[in-house]
């Protein structure tokens, strides 16, 4: 029987994300993330084979549990006040992850030259964000044409997107008004309107 390894991928993964939540992508190195987990280098190599690989292996981790979380709680709710609050909540229960998912793009941790398996999981995943934008524009304003999605968008992640990245970038309290914000924005922005 084999040995567990004593440095698995998501523990040098979480590792990886601290670095990069406190600074930025440029800090997430192999040699980096192997002296963060007091792990030799040779662990970090054997489980990513490049650095591309593990930045999108951060990106992909921060992603998935933020959507996991928001659909939990968004599938079936009713008020899109509640929807738009959630990635403001997220992000003050995860800051680490929501530094890295709501401060940096894609492309500075999703590269050309990362393993095919993780983009793909990744574009899968931006696919079902999107479908989701649907289903709640369809929810709320009974519709998704362009207009529909516009709002829709804007409501539940720019919004959002805006009111967080400040707080994130410069370590400040993510605020009760923030939310407040976000809700009132929402609650305008996707209020059923005549066609």
């Amino acid at each position: 029987m084999g040995r567990t390894p004593k440095y698995s991928a998501e523990e040098l993964v979480r590792h990886a994300t601290t670095l990069a939540a406190a600074e930025g992508p440029s800090a997430v190195t192999m040699v980096g993330v192997a002296e963060s987990a007091g792990a030799p280098s040779g662990s970090v190599y054997h489980r990513f084979d490049s650095r591309p690989h593990l930045l999108a292996e951060v990106w992909r981790s921060c992603l998935e549990a933020f959507q996991e979380f928001w659909w939990a709680r968004a599938e079936s709710e009713q008020d899109p006040a509640e929807v738009a609050a959630l990635p403001v909540q997220w992000a003050r229960r995860h800051r680490e992850l929501a530094g890295v998912l709501l401060v940096h793009s894609a492309n500075r941790f999703v590269m050309d030259n990362c393993p095919s398996a993780t983009s793909a999981a990744i574009k899968a995943m931006q696919r079902e964000t999107a479908k989701q934008l649907r289903t709640m524009a369809e929810r709320f304003l009974g519709r998704s044409d362009r207009a529909a999605m516009e709002r829709t968008t804007l409501a539940l992640t720019g919004v959002p997107l805006a009111v967080l990245r400040h707080p994130l970038t410069r370590g400040e309290p993510i605020t009760h008004t923030a939310e407040s914000l976000v809700r009132e924005s929402a609650a305008c922005l996707l209020r059923k309107q005549p066609i």
